[in-house]
């Protein structure tokens, strides 16, 4: 186990938040396009 900046934990934090919210966007994307 070795120490991990918290400044890098952030950033790992934070990419896994913005997959996940891409994610979700791509869904109501397609969602969005099947109206037109």
């Amino acid at each position: 186990e070795f120490y991990e900046k918290p400044t890098s934990i952030r950033k790992r934090k934070a990419a896994a938040a913005v997959k996940r919210h891409l994610k979700k966007v791509q869904r109501e994307n397609q969602r969005r396009v099947r109206l037109y």
